[in-house]
């Protein structure tokens, strides 16, 4: 393989991870988080698989990027000059690519009966990174041969199922899990610890969910007594506020939403797990937030998923979060809103208008060495002459 072409996928593969394509194991993550909740699955969340020459996912995750890119950069839409050092590459990394699948079924005998065809090669491997239990990745990998119609008629059922699964535990699993598996999910989750949250005249009213060991206050100010004190707030399915304390299941969500008030000034908007949109950044942002655990006895659970406490509670743990570091690690993008489409006092509606077009906003990196993409672009480009 050439070397130049050798170093652009390694720059694509960097590149990629310094633009937030970096791993995690969405698997891994869910496993955890029902662990915290009390509940034990009856199937497997996530599997731990042998990776090739001791890899760590990290690295194992680098070099499928890497591989992913030579194998299939015309999806990826790169405009990639014609060579033979690049046809070269690209037949190498298709060989790479089958003797490590070669290698992980060797060294993972549960999935040795995986059928993997040569165009998902790359899918069957990312599976193994992320650790997704292997009757997930045959269910997957089989979906392509499906007519049209089942695989709508499973896209719907499985979809509805993660529906039940949000309401349930407040997170969805983030990868496909197989139809009898993940029904099966809900049955156990159904099946362990539920509660009823109570209803009294003026206060929000929920519906038997999961009761979660611990829940999650965010907010940008140090509390100094140990105790977050319950606060009038306005809930929007009821005509008066309530005073209460207010918390979430979601670690990353109370994490995002203390940074979110921190950073940005005006109107300001999550729109996905580790995604916010603001109006203006903040001058003076400091360097701060706090997110404070709390016991979840005698809270109750409203129907858009937050919790409620109506009296004063304990903290019981301050996590610390540097603000600019979790912006510069990629754990969380703040999307600012240009200043063509910035006016003086801007209502609520035009705000919601405006945060629906991602066009409208520019990604803020602060200090950071990061390149965009099309650098690369630009970079494969200039070696339109390699032979």
């Amino acid at each position: 393989m050439s070397d130049k072409i050798d170093i652009l996928a390694r720059r694509y593969a960097r590149e990629f991870s310094a633009t937030g394509t970096r791993y995690y194991s969405s698997a891994e993550q869910f496993a955890q988080y029902l662990n915290q909740q009390g509940i034990q699955p009856t199937i497997e969340i996530w599997h731990k698989y042998t990776l090739p020459d001791n890899m760590n996912p990290t690295d194992f995750f680098t070099l499928l990027q890497r591989l992913d890119f030579l194998t299939n950069y015309k999806k990826l839409g790169m405009p990639v000059p014609q060579s033979k050092a690049l046809a070269l590459a690209r037949t190498t990394a298709t060989l790479q690519l089958t003797e490590l699948v070669d290698k992980i079924k060797e060294l993972n005998p549960e999935i040795q009966s995986v059928a993997v065809r040569p165009n998902s090669q790359i899918d069957f491997l990312y599976g193994i990174n992320f650790g997704f239990p292997p009757a997930d990745i045959t269910y997957f990998l089989e979906q392509s041969e499906y007519d049209a119609d089942t695989r709508r008629r499973n896209f719907d059922t499985r979809t509805q199922q993660e529906k039940t699964l949000m309401k349930l535990t407040g997170q969805t699993p983030g990868w496909i899990i197989a139809p009898q598996r993940i029904n099966k999910l809900v049955q156990d989750i159904e099946k362990q610890v539920l509660q009823t949250p109570m209803k009294q005249n003026n206060q929000p009213t929920g519906t038997n969910r999961i009761s979660p060991k611990m829940l999650y206050h965010g907010s940008g100010i140090k509390i100094t007594d140990g105790i977050i004190h319950a606060k009038p707030a306005h809930i929007d399915h009821m005509q008066t506020a309530i005073t209460a304390v207010f918390a979430t299941s979601d670690l990353v969500h109370a994490k995002n939403y203390a940074i979110m008030r921190l950073i940005g000034n005006g109107w300001k908007s999550p729109r996905e797990r580790n995604v916010l949109y603001i109006q203006e950044l903040n001058p003076n942002i400091p360097t701060k937030a706090y997110v404070y655990e709390l016991d979840s006895t005698g809270f109750n659970r409203d129907v858009d998923g937050s919790y409620y406490c109506l009296t004063d509670k304990q903290i019981n743990r301050v996590i610390e979060i540097d603000v600019m570091q979790e912006i510069k690690n990629d754990n969380i993008k703040v999307y600012v809103l240009k200043d063509e489409f910035n006016t003086p006092n801007m209502s609520g509606t035009q705000w919601g208008k405006i945060v629906q077009d991602k066009n409208n906003f520019e990604l803020y990196k602060p200090d950071s060495t990061g390149k965009n993409i099309s650098v690369l672009s630009e970079a494969l480009k200039s070696n339109s002459n390699i032979k």
